[in-house]
């Protein structure tokens, strides 16, 4: 992990914590989370496509911070 991306995660004071059961969730709230300015977020490994939700936010959406 860069020192840029350690920064970006302590300057955020609230990360949202997202349980996903399609990619089409993940995606719509990959996008509300970068409209609102929340530029880090987890995905919880709660459902089977969980994983592939992480790629895509990630392709879609380079400028959000995916973990999980």
């Amino acid at each position: 992990m860069s020192d840029l991306t350690l920064a970006q995660i302590r300057q955020q004071k609230v990360i949202p914590v997202i349980v996903v059961e399609t990619i089409e969730e993940a995606l719509g709230l990959a996008k509300v989370c970068v409209e609102e300015n929340f530029l880090v977020t987890e995905v919880t490994f709660r459902s089977n496509i969980a994983k592939q939700a992480v790629k895509e936010m990630k392709a879609q959406f380079p400028s959000l911070i995916v973990g999980a």
